[in-house]
């Protein structure tokens, strides 16, 4: 499961080509080395970094979550208030 921390320095490397501000903290360069051997970004340069296409289509799956929402339900699953 990714942290935000994860889901920020990936967007980071979806939207800049220049080095995430917090490169040399421990968090970002474990994740960004995480991400690298699994095919989720590549190097672009010292220290930047980009989403692969394997990347960019999670970042679009977390897009495209819906909102959630609040129902009251009855103990046969039927929605009887929102």
């Amino acid at each position: 499961m990714a942290s935000p921390n994860d889901i920020e320095v990936l967007i980071h490397c979806y939207l800049h080509s220049y080095p995430h501000p917090r490169i040399d903290t421990p968090e970002v360069r474990d994740i960004i080395n995480w991400f690298r051997d699994h095919g989720i970004v590549d190097a672009t340069g010292e220290n930047t970094y980009t989403t692969t296409d394997k990347g960019a289509a999670w970042l679009q799956m977390i897009f495209n979550t819906p909102f959630p929402t609040k129902a009251w339900v009855d103990e046969n699953g039927e929605v009887i208030g929102v």
